[in-house]
């Protein structure tokens, strides 16, 4: 049993002394308490434990932060040089600029990108039922002109080049 003060059980937890003396006075530390006289030692293992059991979610704290963890997240962050005052300013315009542009897609100022595909993809249904549809439509009236093996000929040759040209398009990254 490795037993430490209650200062360093404190630091442990991140929290104040005067918390985990609140913690013994209630009875949340009995089985990792043990006193000497008017010194407290604790062991850490079974008093961590004890405070997961018997703690709601109100009582557990986050652990502190040191200077260096700070400094790295400031450094992440890309805000080194900022006070607080600034960063507030920051805060503030990046949601009033996301309330505007969330007002203007709501007033269709900007087109989402899944509603450009989805009228992308009606244009080109659009395109190629009407390129398909142009042979049926001619075949009475070239027969009429040219005869009809003659038509029957050059509109297949047609049919398979729109076919052929609406898979080269089918093919295309958009």
């Amino acid at each position: 049993m490795n037993k430490v003060s209650l200062s360093e059980y404190a630091k442990h937890r991140g929290v104040a002394k005067s918390r985990i003396s609140y913690l013994l006075k209630e009875g949340r530390l009995k089985k990792s308490a043990q006193r000497e006289g008017r010194r407290v030692w604790i062991d850490p293992e079974i008093a961590d434990r004890e405070l997961e059991k018997n703690l709601d979610a109100r009582w557990v704290h986050k652990k502190r932060v040191s200077a260096q963890e700070k400094k790295r997240a400031i450094e992440k962050a890309g805000v080194g040089g900022l006070d607080r005052h600034a960063l507030t300013t920051l805060l503030i315009q990046y949601k009033v600029a996301n309330e505007k542009f969330a007002y203007e897609v709501n007033q269709g100022k900007w087109i989402l990108k899944d509603e450009v595909f989805e009228k992308t993809a009606k244009i080109l249904l659009a395109v190629k039922t009407r390129l398909l549809g142009v042979v049926p439509g001619v075949t009475g009236e070239f027969w009429e002109r040219i005869g009809k093996d003659e038509a029957d000929r050059l509109l297949k040759t047609v049919e398979q080049k729109i076919i052929e040209a609406l898979q080269e398009l089918s093919g295309l990254e958009i």
